[in-house]
């Protein structure tokens, strides 16, 4: 709270990174980053209370995030290094946790089973899919039963055409020889 009253009071410019001698010009957009993100941290808390509330110790919540645990250590030291993208996907993921109870973040880093109300909603739909297919494939079937009884009924044809005609030629070998 107290660097975003440095920040909004005018006693820090945002448009400088550090306080070493060295300190780069920043780009407006990325000061507005910067605002932006001490808004959000404001907003949800800080790191270990965002970890609670998410329930994940340190090292799932680093692979949740995609970053080294060793970094997210860093950041516990010092929340001011966390990049901005971070506390917007920290608050993101602490929306969708409200918006769908019981969703677990563990979900996102695969290590859990999808919450009830998704996985019955799965089920359904995988019942829904099987007994479609079902119905296609029965009708492909039957369709296929009929074709092939045609071909049946075609060959059997053709079988006593053949035994006709060679009849016939047989019999006139036999009346001219």
């Amino acid at each position: 709270m107290k660097h975003m009253d440095e920040v909004t009071s005018g006693t820090i410019n945002p448009f400088f990174n550090g306080d070493d001698g060295n300190s780069k010009k920043k780009s407006s957009l990325r000061a507005s980053f910067e605002v932006s993100a001490q808004g959000i941290r404001n907003q949800i808390g800080g790191l270990k209370g965002v970890q609670a509330k998410l329930g994940l110790n340190q090292r799932k919540l680093a692979q949740l995030l995609m970053v080294d645990p060793s970094t997210w250590n860093r950041w516990l030291k010092d929340e001011d290094k966390v990049p901005p993208h971070i506390w917007r996907a920290l608050q993101w993921y602490l929306a969708l946790e409200e918006k769908l109870p019981g969703l677990n973040p563990q979900i996102f880093i695969g290590s859990t089973s999808y919450p009830p109300q998704i996985d019955q909603k799965l089920n359904e739909m995988k019942q829904q899919l099987t007994l479609q297919l079902k119905e296609e494939i029965n009708h492909e079937l039957v369709t296929l039963q009929k074709t092939v009884k045609t071909y049946q009924r075609i060959a059997w044809f053709v079988l006593f055409l053949l035994i006709l005609v060679s009849t016939i030629l047989m019999g006139m070998l036999f009346y001219y020889f």
